[in-house]
């Protein structure tokens, strides 16, 4: 809620700069503010991230699970095309320009499980 009403702020950890984190004040999400939080996450663990929204209108969630390794630096981007929710899941690399987002080898799609299970 801190984003629609504009009190959030950027949190970093000293990730390089990625093309979405270069244009995060470009970036609007139904009139909130977007910004960004830096995690720093154990390699070489299975990580699972889950993002979604809930409105009056529509709800979604979308889960992606991949298995960090040493030294790189990845981020996670909810957003809404259309009527679909996507978890924009990449890698940060460095490149002869300044730095890119690529895939992330065993990205799978997760799954919630439910309280019973």
């Amino acid at each position: 809620m801190g984003s629609f009403f504009g009190s959030v702020s950027n949190v970093t950890i000293g990730m390089p700069e990625s093309p979405t984190t270069r244009r995060i004040d470009d970036i609007s999400f139904f009139g909130a503010r977007a910004f960004f939080k830096e995690y720093e996450i154990e390699a070489g663990q299975p990580l699972t991230i889950s993002s979604g929204i809930v409105d009056p209108h529509a709800s979604c969630r979308v889960t992606a699970s991949f298995i960090p390794q040493p030294g790189k630096d990845y981020e996670a981007f909810f957003q809404i095309r259309g009527s679909a929710c996507v978890l924009q899941t990449k890698e940060i690399v460095t490149t002869p320009d300044g730095t890119d987002l690529a895939g992330i080898a065993g990205l799978k799609r997760a799954f919630i499980c439910s309280e019973n299970k």
